[in-house]
C-alpha cells in the first residue's frame, strides 16, 4: 500500500506488532512508549500508567486516558496470579445512631414481622459526605447533577501530617506538590483528623482551608477536593464557612468532607470512587468513598 508522504505534514508514527515488551507481564504486549508532540509528550509505562508532560513542565497523570484502568486491571488480575491485583481501602466513616445528625429506628423485626427494616434519618452533611453547589450558591446545581466522571478516576494523596488543631492551611503547605498538581486532578488532603471523631476537637478545632489556598486550587483547576475534617472551613465561623465554600463551589470543585483512613493508603496515587445519593435538588449527601490501589507482583 502506497502512502503519500506529503500528506503526513512532516509527522510520522512508527509502530508495529513485532516489538515485544521487555516487561515481565506478557498481558501488556506492547510494553512502553513515548509519544512526542509539538507541545509535549505522552508516556505509557509497562504497568499501564499513562502520563502527559508539557514542554518544560512536570509529568502528570493522564486523567482522560485512565478512566477505565481499574476494570482493566481487575480483569488482568483475574486471569493471572503473577499480574497486578487491586487493594481496596474504604475511606468512609461508619454511620451509626450515635453520630451527629443520624437517627436509626427499627420499624420491622424478625421476631415480630419475619424481617428487619429501619427508618433512617440522615442530615445531608453527616459523616463522609459531598457538598452540592446548591449548598451555598443560589439557583446552583443539586447533588443529583454532580458529574459521575468527576466522582470516579485517578486521585492524588497529599500528606500534610502533622497538622495543628485549628491550623489554617495555606498555599505554602502545598508548595511541595505545586508542580505536580494538574487541571482535572482529584486531591485528597491527609491530616489524620478522622482519629478525632467523637471528640469536641473534631468539629471545633479542625484544620481549615484558607481563602488563599481555595483560590489557588481553583486557579489550578482541580476537579475534586477531599478532606478529613467535617468541613473545609471553621464550622463555628459562618463568614469563613460561606466564603471558603463559595470559592470552591463557584470554581467547579467537587467538595468531599469527613473522609477517613487516608493513613491506610500505601501510595500517593490511586483510583478514587466517591458516590453521593441521587437526591433531586439535594444540597449534599452522605457518600461512600473508596480508594483502589494497584498492587504489582
Amino acid at each position: 500500500m502506497a502512502i503519500d508522504s506529503t500528506a503526513l505534514d512532516s509527522r510520522a508514527l512508527d509502530g508495529n506488532r513485532y516489538n515485544q515488551s521487555n516487561g515481565g507481564d506478557p498481558l501488556y504486549p506492547f510494553g512502553e512508549f513515548l509519544m512526542e508532540g509539538d507541545v509535549g509528550f505522552l508516556r505509557r509505562y509497562a504497568n499501564g500508567r499513562l502520563t502527559r508532560q508539557s514542554l518544560g513542565g512536570a509529568e502528570c497523570e493522564s486523567v482522560c486516558f485512565q478512566e477505565q484502568r481499574p476494570q482493566v486491571l481487575a480483569e488482568i488480575s483475574a486471569r493471572t496470579s503473577s499480574g497486578p491485583s487491586r487493594r481496596i481501602v474504604d475511606l468512609t466513616l461508619p454511620i451509626h445512631a450515635a453520630m451527629r445528625g443520624v437517627t436509626i429506628e427499627p420499624t420491622k423485626t424478625l421476631a415480630r414481622n419475619g424481617w428487619n427494616t429501619s427508618t433512617l434519618t440522615l442530615y445531608s452533611h453527616s459523616g463522609t459526605h459531598m457538598d452540592a453547589p446548591l449548598h451555598y450558591l443560589e439557583g446552583a446545581a443539586g447533588i443529583d447533577r454532580t458529574s459521575l466522571a468527576t466522582c470516579c478516576g485517578p486521585a492524588k494523596l497529599l500528606d500534610l501530617t502533622p497538622v495543628a488543631p485549628g491550623e489554617l492551611l495555606t498555599v505554602t503547605r502545598l508548595n511541595a506538590w505545586a508542580d505536580q498538581i494538574c487541571p482535572g486532578d482529584r486531591l485528597l488532603l491527609r491530616t489524620d483528623w478522622h482519629r478525632r471523631v467523637g471528640t469536641d476537637a473534631y468539629r471545633d478545632r479542625l484544620p481549615r482551608i484558607s481563602a488563599e489556598l481555595a483560590r489557588w486550587l481553583v486557579d489550578k483547576r482541580i476537579s475534586l477536593l477531599g478532606v478529613e475534617p467535617p468541613s473545609v472551613a471553621d464550622v463555628n465561623n459562618p463568614a469563613e464557612l460561606i466564603e471558603i465554600h463559595r470559592i470552591l463551589l463557584q470554581g467547579n470543585i467537587v467538595v468531599v468532607e469527613g473522609l477517613g483512613y487516608l493513613d491506610q493508603l500505601r501510595g500517593t496515587q490511586f483510583e478514587l470512587i466517591v458516590l453521593p445519593l441521587r437526591i433531586v435538588e439535594g444540597d449534599g449527601s452522605p457518600a461512600r468513598a473508596i480508594a483502589i490501589e494497584t498492587v504489582l507482583p
